[in-house]
């Protein structure tokens, strides 16, 4: 597991290095690997730290397992800025947490995307934060509930469904759609390619411009 966790690491190192070199570090790089109360903190801190001072900002959630913060993830990513602030000695700058959502971000998902993951992209399509790219997520959005038995075991039954506003259920219907469809396989992988990361480039490189 330790082994796992510092693969996973070093894949997200390198995903950020590739941003950082192919846009002249003008665009940011956050993975979620998951949506729990740490990925959040992680994910709030990343957002000052780096997506800040940028320009622009790609959000990683390929390979999500879900949790249930979709809503502060995607709170962070469009409330408005209503005031500025200036400390006494320090240059002026915009609220904490609000200094994203003049830049143009662009979501990545893939067939790994899964729950609360299609949760938040559903989202981040909806209210148009910005372009989806990649692959069609999973479909596997539904929040259950479990009873233990006499027994020891335990079983889980659906207990609250997810619904796009047109009334589409996210489990049933196939997923949430990518704006961009772009399939990264195997062969990428083995030959350390990542053709959905550079589309997420190049989409952020022109939004930035225009």
């Amino acid at each position: 597991r330790a082994e796992n966790r510092l693969r996973l690491e070093e894949w997200i190192v390198s995903r950020r290095e590739i941003v950082k070199q192919k846009t002249g570090d003008k665009v940011a790089y956050i993975y979620m690997r998951a949506m729990g109360r740490g990925d959040l903190n992680r994910f709030l801190k990343e957002l000052e730290r780096d997506a800040v001072p940028r320009k622009g900002l790609i959000l990683d959630l390929r390979y999500n397992f879900g949790g249930n913060v979709h809503d502060r993830v995607l709170l962070a990513l469009t409330k408005p800025v209503y005031a500025k602030w200036r400390i006494r000695g320090l240059s002026e700058t915009s609220q904490s947490t609000f200094g994203v959502t003049d830049k143009p971000v662009v979501l990545l998902t893939n067939e790994i995307t899964l729950s609360d993951g299609e949760m938040t992209a559903n989202g981040f399509k909806t209210m148009k934060r910005g372009p989806i790219i990649g692959n069609t997520t999973y479909g596997w959005l539904i929040f259950t509930t479990g009873r233990g038995l006499m027994t020891g075991g335990y079983f889980r039954l659906p207990f609250w469904g997810c619904y796009t506003l047109d009334g589409k259920d996210l489990e049933t219907s196939g997923g949430v759609k990518p704006d961009i469809f772009v399939i990264n396989d195997l062969n990428h992988d083995l030959t350390n390619q990542d053709p959905q990361l550079d589309k997420a480039i190049e989409k952020a490189l022109e939004l930035i411009k225009q």
